[in-house]
């Protein structure tokens, strides 16, 4: 019952602690084992006090565990604090008790040191037999029984010991109900329960049950603590019974019936408190609230007609669904009565416990042990138990033996739902995406044509199904079905399942379902009615149309709840209404249908329904709330549980393939492995093919994904076999997609995987599977995106367009649009990019796909950021990243919102504005440890590092790139190893910047040089030779840099990387010029060059006429060919309106054009540049870079970037007037030059430049006679190289001032500063100088 003060007192201490205490408090928690040390390290203390509530460290009204925390690092007032909220809790609890001393009986005295009682309350007192409580009216009554259990440690070793546990078995506490209206009922058998005091305790945890709704106290019966509730709502009863499963009610109980005092006298190790519904009671409570005409008058929740207002009931509190399957015992029956109906009394066995905790390392509660009772007082206890601390688990043989008894014939629902694979394929491209510069996919199959729980709809057959729905259509037309609605009816069913689940044409089956639909209306049965409209909500989902889906399903439930009492049909309508929930993205409100769903089908008996939900649940967990951990422990285990208690090996099966998926998006693939290594042993030894090959993929995926390709190689090509042996083509395609997956994205070989790829296309045309086609198609689009051959990728993503639209598969085209988009984006074509964006994004908008939209303003966003790069466009990304923001915080998505934060803090980042993006980076560091996602924590650790690196906080950097790597190790990531080595390099090369650090840098690219070759990663093997030659160039050992740029090549050439040989002919170049190799440059920039144009690879292009133009001439001297080369370049960056690319060019040209001497056409396009520079284009990091090696961007080298081109153009505009001046005689226009060299010179605070300007400007003024001005400006002059203290500039200074006084006629002054010319001259024995002022003064 976590309240706001104790979530108040978590904040103010989080925000009060000094950075000691929190120091002290992580290794106090840590090293005490109280929590994991690697959770406790990275968490803050609010996170770290909300995991101790999570663990149940801190119970309800009991959090003197934290008061001992707050102690042990000095903080003993805010531990009185933490006493005070706890003891406010109790009082909340337990205001209306009183305690007094009381008999304690029913404690039997154990001779173990440490054993377990059962309180026995059976004293006297009022007795009521079952059969009177099932007589009386209303709802049927259900049943808690309590049992209080303890572990009592008799430590007696003196009288005085011995006399007070004496006194604390005598000790029980007792209430006074007098002043509690709602409590009558006790009140009438108060006087008659003296010796039962104890019983009375659990009026308070009655009181707090009543406040459920629709539930009331019906009375309170004496036995073994059992009293019933009369229940009439179906949430109320909902709320009860998962309350109950997750174990709260014990807890309620525990605060209610068990002092501190108490536990404290006994000298017990633990007191627990154990409820016990049992489910065919229950299932009693829920029939009545589905069926009883009194119920459905008072709350049948009628849904709303109108999408999406609709909000179903939720809990507030985490609805865990920690239900476990029931085996067979009997209900206690109470102490002089006659024997209860049997009921079975829930045990929580988990046949597959050592398994569970083995593979997933589980927590998992220990069983509690009962002992034999030795008193006849509590002859109720009918089973026969184990003696003193024995396990009271039945074996596995026994637990299937009690689950199959237990499963209650089912009337079958005639609604139909989405199969689970149809269900897969619908959430996967949500969980999965393969956009072309998306993530990579998990490669797990999850469902199968035929396999798992297949539905009524799901003909799996291969007959000639064009055929059957010929006949369909004929039958359609005849005279006698003409005239019979009902026929029409069910053969427009027949037609539309055709089309839906074996043609998937969607549309068509859609008019037929409406067809249904109109002909139910006819016949005005509302039942059929329903089962017409949950068709085309089914319809509706597969084609993305949420809204009409949501309508359609929300009627049937509807219909159902009023017409029908056939539970199994209001059991699959929550379900479906569910689904189409989870696929709108309406994750909490699908969470709350699916578990009404749920307790329907536990209270009807339908174990079948259960496992499927359970696998539903699960999958939504996983899938959309990212949440595997919580799928693995509460959904999957039961399904597996539930399966083994069936005798269901397909089911069995089934759980297998979820766990192991499960563990693979926890990136723990050593357990997946385990899983889908069951799974696969369970097939062989049924002999099931079709199975296998599902299983064997799944092994190699875990294998593919811990980098043993080898094993995964084995597993598929066994996979492979068995699929053609079997003539299983769909079974061949899935592991033609794996394989080629597994080509491109750890082997990177694309033509290898493009191999693949298309067998895969090969079969699913021979198999007619559009669905297939297009996936093929789609993945060829993929490869050869990566591969940058970017007009193929078009080609292949047109064709995915045009599939996707031909049967109608609305997210198909919202990918592909996107994915054509992307491909635009990297060709340069931006209109065409931005087109089919807004084309995806408003069909995502239409069907109200959140997570498409949360894609595109993605890819949006990347293309503003990577393509066009000025502040506007930075900005406008900003916008669609936080537009993604906004819709995954709408779904509760928090991997998403992760990747939006992690998205800003990169444009951010890349705009310059660090702390902006440390903020949003941080964002990502915590939801990514909030819901434990190890990868994200690992890269925003990596990211965090890097952003401190750019502000040259190397410290701060390091830190962060340690943990990372840290993290990286543990979990055994290499791939985040090797970003964080190279990240770790580049900062030893870029900020440090000394030979050591260099070659630092060194090992640091080299241990990431040998983690990729481990990993047989040959694109990240090219990458790091790449940094080695880099950073070798930078050195000046130019000879091994080339060494390193081949092996590059080489690399890029055997995986046909295109992109990264264009990359690595650039740089070779480079080198070859830096050697003087030009011929050898000159080659290599050619095969770059032409590599570029086949692609259409632009930017490519631009880098090496950059390349060429600056070796034209820097090294050949020919700055009319290097003109050619930057005019070239400048023509591609106008088309892609890249700023950078105009900015380089202009200053290329500038620098061109003056060195033949156009020194006004040169300083034109110079200041193009500079104005590109001082509006603030972020996007041109770093100082330009002639060449495909990268370079670094900090504040402070964007600022000597700038600097740069300042000091080149004030030479420039120096240069310039001295061409004015002395070969054009143009004086006046000299002057415009020299003042604006002298502007550049003071804003650049170069004295220097300044002084030189200044005496230019003297002298130019002399020229024109207007000897003030030149006197004026020669002073200036005298007054800096004073105080530079420069003597020869002090020299000519006072000589030129001499000249204009002269010339002013004042030959005093003339020859005043004459004299002192000579003075200085003489004073540094400038013997010429001295003899040329002596001739200035004699000619005065």
């Amino acid at each position: 019952m976590a309240d706001h003060p104790r979530q108040d007192l978590y904040l103010e201490i989080d925000r009060n602690l000094k950075e000691r205490e929190l120091i002290d408090l992580r290794n106090y928690v840590s090293g005490a084992k109280i929590l994991p040390a690697r959770f406790v390290q990275k968490a803050d203390a609010q996170q770290i006090f909300n995991q101790l509530e999570h663990e149940r460290k801190l119970k309800d009204g009991d959090i003197s565990l934290l008061g001992d925390i707050l102690r042990k690092i000095g903080r003993h007032d805010y531990a009185e604090q933490a006493e005070e909220i706890a003891e406010n809790e109790r009082k909340e609890l337990i205001c209306s008790l009183q305690h007094h001393d009381k008999n304690l009986a029913g404690w039997k005295d154990q001779t173990s040191r440490k054993s377990e009682t059962v309180m026995d309350f059976t004293e006297t007192g009022p007795s009521t037999s079952r059969d009177e409580t099932a007589s009386q009216s209303g709802p049927p009554l259900l049943p808690i029984v309590v049992e209080i259990l303890a572990q009592v440690i008799p430590s007696v070793e003196t009288p005085d010991d011995m006399l007070s546990y004496a006194q604390a078995k005598e000790t029980l506490c007792t209430i006074d109900v007098t002043a509690d209206e709602t409590l009558h009922m006790l009140k009438q058998i108060k006087s008659r329960t003296a010796n039962i005091s104890e019983l009375l305790k659990v009026v308070k945890a009655i009181k707090k049950l009543e406040k459920f709704k629709g539930v009331k106290v019906a009375f309170v019966k004496k036995g073994s603590l059992v009293f019933y509730l009369q229940c009439t709502d179906l949430n109320g009863l909902g709320e009860l019974w998962f309350m109950y499963k997750r174990g709260e009610l014990n807890t309620l109980m525990h605060i209610s019936m068990v002092s501190e005092e108490t536990v404290q006298q006994l000298s017990a190790a633990t007191v627990s408190v154990k409820t016990t519904i049992n489910v065919e009671d229950f299932s009693d409570a829920l029939v009545y609230t589905l069926t009883s005409p009194s119920a459905k008058g008072q709350s049948v929740q009628r849904l709303s007609q109108e999408y999406p207002l609709y909000q179903p009931h939720t809990h507030t509190r985490s609805n865990v669904l920690d239900v476990l399957h029931l085996d067979r015992k009997k209900l206690p029956k109470v102490c002089g009565e006659q024997p209860l109906q049997e009921r079975p009394l829930p045990t929580q066995r988990d046949d597959g416990e050592d398994d569970l905790r083995r593979l997933g390392n589980f927590q998992t509660a220990d069983s509690t042990a009962e002992e034999t009772p030795q008193d006849k007082e509590v002859q109720e206890i009918n089973a026969v138990l184990e003696p003193t601390g024995a396990s009271v688990i039945p074996d596995d043989q026994q637990t299937a033996e009690a689950l199959g008894n237990t499963e209650v014939p089912q009337m079958a629902s005639e609604l139909v739902s989405l199969d689970i694979d149809e269900w897969e394929r619908l959430l996967g491209p949500r969980r999965k995406r393969t956009s072309s510069m998306g993530s990579e996919s998990s490669g797990y199959v999850t469902g199968t044509p035929g396999s798992g729980l297949s539905r009524p709809d799901s003909p799996t057959g291969n007959g000639d199904t064009q055929d059957t729905l010929e006949t369909r259509l004929a039958e359609l037309n005849t005279p006698e079905v003409k005239r019979d609605k009902a026929q029409q009816f069910d053969l427009y069913c027949q037609i539309g399942d055709l089309y839906r689940t074996k043609l998937h044409k969607l549309q068509s089956a859609l008019q037929y379902y409406q067809n249904m639909l109109e002909c139910s209306r006819a016949l005005s049965e509302e039942t059929i009615q329903a089962k017409a409209y949950s068709r085309l909500g089914l319809t509706c989902d597969m084609l993305g149309l949420q809204q009409e889906a949501f309508r359609n399903h929300e009627r049937a439930l509807a219909i159902y709840r009023v017409e029908t009492k056939n539970e199994s049909d209001i059991c699959v309508a929550y379900k479906n209404l569910a689904s189409s929930l989870a696929l709108s993205g309406q994750v909490s409100d699908a969470k709350t249908n699916y578990e009404l769903a749920l307790t329907i089908a536990m209270g009807t008996g339908n174990k079948i329904e259960q496992i499927e939900i359970y696998c539903l649940l699960g999958d939504l967990h996983r899938a959309q709330l990212r949440e595997p951990q919580v799928s693995l422990k509460f959904y999957y285990r039961e399904m597996l549980e539930l399966g083994r208690g069936l005798g269901r090996k397909d089911m069995e099966g089934l759980a297998y393939n979820r766990l192991g998926t499960a563990c693979g998006d926890m990136q723990e693939y050593e357990v997946a492995l385990e899983w889908h290594q069951k799974h696969l042993k369970m097939c062989q030894d049924d002999e099931d093919k079709k199975e296998q090959i599902k299983a064997q993929i799944n092994v190699g995926t875990a294998y593919r994904k811990l980098g043993k390709l080898d094993q995964a190689t084995s597993h598929f090509n066994t996979a492979l076999q068995t699929a053609q042996q079997t003539g299983d083509q769909h079974g061949q395609m899935k592991v033609y997609f794996n394989m080629g997956d597994m080509h491109r994205e750890q082997l990177h070989s694309p033509q290898t995987a493009i191999q693949y790829y298309e067998q895969a296309l090969d079969l699913a045309r021979q198999l007619k599977d559009r669905r297939e086609e297009g996936r093929a198609y789609n993945r060829l689009g993929l490869v050869y995106c990566e591969m940058g051959e970017y007009e193929a990728a078009l080609g292949w993503s047109k064709k995915f367009l045009k599939v996707s639209q031909d049967y109608e598969d609305t997210e198909g085209q919202i990918r592909a649009h996107t994915e054509i988009g992307d491909v635009y984006s990297l060709l340069g074509k931006l209109d065409q990019a931005t087109s089919h964006f807004n084309t995806a994004l408003q069909m995502a908008q239409q069907t109200g796909d959140q997570h498409g939209q949360i894609e595109v303003y993605a890819k949006m966003g990347e293309m503003h950021r990577e393509q066009l790069h000025s502040p506007r466009t930075m900005r406008t990304a900003i916008q669609y990243y936080k537009q993604s923001l906004d819709l995954a915080r709408q779904l509760k998505d928090r991997r998403e919102e992760g990747l939006a934060y992690n998205r800003l803090g990169q444009v951010h980042c890349e705009m310059g504005e660090y702390e902006a993006a440390l903020g949003w980076s941080e964002k990502f560091l915590k939801i990514s440890q909030d819901y434990e996602d190890t990868e994200g924590q690992i890269n925003a650790h990596t990211d965090i590092g890097d952003t401190y690196r750019l502000l040259g906080k190397l410290d701060q950097a390091t830190s962060h790139f340690n943990t990372a790597l840290q993290m990286a190790q543990q979990t055994g990531d290499q791939h985040g190893q090797i970003e964080v080595y190279a990240k770790m390099g580049e900062m030893h090369r870029e900020q440090l910047h000394s030979p050591r650090t260099m070659r630092t840098a060194i090992q640091y690219y080299k241990q990431s040089l040998d983690l990729a070759r481990q990993l047989k990663d040959r694109r990240e093997v090219g990458l790091a030779y790449n940094r080695l030659g880099l950073v070798h160039c930078e050195m000046g050992e130019y000879e091994a840099a080339l060494g390193w740029s081949e092996k590059s090549l080489k690399v890029s050439q055997d995986y046909e990387d295109t992109e990264g040989q264009i990359t690595a002919h650039t740089n070779m170049g480079d080198i070859h010029k830096l050697l003087e190799k030009f011929d050898q440059a000159t080659s290599h920039f050619n095969s770059a060059l032409q590599m570029a144009q086949q692609t259409g690879d632009q930017r490519e292009q631009m880098k090496v006429y950059f390349s060429m133009g600056d070796m034209h001439r820097e090294q050949l001297h020919s700055p009319r060919e290097a003109i050619q080369y930057y005019e070239q370049a400048l023509d591609l960056g106008r088309q892609l309106n890249s700023k950078r690319e105009k900015e380089l060019a202009y200053d290329r040209l500038g620098l061109s054009h003056f060195n033949i001497g156009e020194y006004e056409a040169g300083l034109e396009w110079y200041q193009k540049a500079l104005k590109i520079k001082e509006n603030g284009d972020r996007g041109a990091q770093g100082t330009t870079h002639s060449g495909a090696y990268p370079t670094s961007a900090s504040p402070y080298q964007d600022k000597l970037g700038r600097t740069s081109m300042m000091k080149r153009q004030m030479k420039m505009c120096f240069q310039t007037g001295e061409n004015h001046r002395e070969q054009l005689h143009s004086p006046r226009k000299a002057i415009q030059f020299y003042e604006h060299a002298l502007e550049l010179a003071r804003q650049l605070k170069d004295r220097h430049e300044e002084g030189l300007a200044s005496d230019r400007l003297g002298r130019v003024y002399f020229e024109l006679k207007v000897y003030e001005a030149a006197l004026e400006w020669y002073e200036k002059y005298l007054k800096m190289k004073e105080d530079d203290k420069d003597k020869k500039a002090q020299i000519t200074a006072h000589k030129n001032i001499a000249k204009s006084y002269k010339k002013m006629g004042k030959k005093d002054l003339a020859k005043s500063h004459y004299q002192s010319a000579m003075t200085i001259a003489m004073e540094i024995g400038d013997k010429q100088q001295r003899d040329d002022i002596r001739k200035k003064i004699g000619k005065l």
